[in-house]
């Protein structure tokens, strides 16, 4: 294992714990709005969409391609890298089909549209923890490798962990009638918490075993998984009941927050 000072690794790991308290603090202010009506649902996942989304084409994929590009041949890398972005899209599938089966006991207690928002809140949750799982890899190990480089990164994953906790939270509190704010709470906890995870397992494992093919693979394979989230979740319940304009406004202000952060990342 590369040997790193002890005050680096920690500071590495603070880093990381500040970006999933973003995460949680966007939870808690959707999740204690009075009430979280469709307009507003509508612009929450819309804005989350949108920043997926971005974030996905502009960031991931680019990322996937360099790192494979640098370790395997032109042909290898596309073949790859497009693979696991489809694996990543794929994989959406049999995770709604499980939850659909975990919440099937559901069918007597509550209606049909509450059923279906529960569904959702489980799959964008499930979604939200993978990405918040992978982004504390890339911090910690960025931030080790070089710190002057991550501390933009750590910005721009907090500035979008914010509205991401807020889709966690505003989907939660949409489904609040059947189910108390204090799971919905532990759940918002569990999905901010993966990003120090995300990085304890940098720390213990892949220091140790460390694989460029392998951080290029979960790169693509992740973008895979935004963009699945983004196209069959939040854009299509961000346009319930008449509220396309709105939806769209905000997805393309989502982008545009999370342009101007990556460029700014970039440049700073």
């Amino acid at each position: 294992m590369t040997s790193f000072a002890s005050s680096d690794i920690w500071l590495a790991f603070i880093m990381t714990l500040v970006a999933a308290i973003s995460t949680f603090m966007g939870a808690m202010t959707s999740l204690y709005f009075r009430k979280v009506n469709q307009v507003t649902l509508s612009v929450i996942l819309g804005f989350a969409a949108g920043i997926m989304i971005y974030t996905a084409f502009m960031k991931l994929m680019p990322d996937s391609i360099s790192i494979l590009s640098s370790q395997l041949s032109y042909a290898q890398t596309k073949i790859t890298s497009t693979v696991w972005f489809f694996v990543g899209i794929v994989l959406l599938y049999p995770l709604g089909y499980l939850v659909k089966l975990w919440k099937k006991k559901e069918v007597e207690r509550y209606d049909a549209s509450l059923q279906y928002y529960r569904r959702v809140a489980i799959l964008v949750l499930l979604t939200i923890t993978a990405h918040s799982f992978v982004e504390g890899l890339a911090t910690f190990l960025s931030f080790l490798a070089t710190p002057l480089v991550a501390i933009p990164l750590v910005l721009s994953i907090i500035v979008h962990n914010f509205p991401e906790g807020m889709t966690i939270g505003a989907l939660f509190n949409k489904i609040s009638d059947s189910m108390n704010r204090r799971r919905a709470i532990f759940y918002s906890v569990i999905a901010s918490l993966f990003e120090p995870i995300g990085a304890l397992m940098a720390y213990i494992f892949i220091l140790k075993y460390s694989n460029p093919v392998l951080t290029g693979i979960l790169k693509a394979f992740l973008s895979g998984l935004l963009v699945a989230t983004a196209l069959n979740e939040l854009i299509p319940n961000s346009q319930l009941k008449g509220n396309r304009k709105v939806s769209v406004q905000s997805i393309i202000l989502g982008m545009f927050i999370m342009g101007v952060v990556l460029v700014s990342a970039s440049i700073f």
